[in-house]
C-alpha cells in the first residue's frame, strides 16, 4: 500500500498540513502554541476511532512524525521518540 497526498487547514486560526508519502505520514504544525492547542483538545474527542487508526499504523510500521514549525521533527510512530512518550504518554499503551 503506498500512501500519497496532502491536507492543509487551520486549527485555532492556525496552519496545518497532514501529509502522506513513502516515507510515512507527517502532521506539520506551524507553531509551539498550534501543537500546544491540538494537545488540549485531546480530553474533547472521542478516542476510539483514531485509537483504532494509531493502532493500525503502528502494527503495519507506518511512520508517523510531527513536524512543529522549523524547530523539531519527532517520530510518534511506530517507535515514539522519548519527547512524544513523555508529553503524551497514552502512546506507550498503543
Amino acid at each position: 500500500m503506498t500512501l500519497a497526498g496532502r491536507l492543509a487547514g487551520t486549527l485555532d486560526g492556525r496552519p496545518v498540513s497532514l501529509e502522506a508519502n513513502d516515507d510515512g505520514v507527517t502532521l506539520s504544525l506551524a507553531s509551539l502554541s498550534t501543537a500546544w492547542s491540538l494537545r488540549g483538545m485531546t480530553g474533547r474527542v472521542p478516542l476510539g476511532a483514531p485509537l483504532r487508526l494509531l493502532r493500525f499504523l503502528k502494527a503495519n510500521e507506518i511512520r508517523v512524525m510531527v513536524a512543529v514549525g522549523s524547530l523539531a521533527r519527532i517520530e510518534i510512530l511506530p517507535r515514539p521518540h522519548r519527547l512524544a512518550r513523555l508529553l503524551v504518554p497514552a502512546l506507550g499503551e498503543l
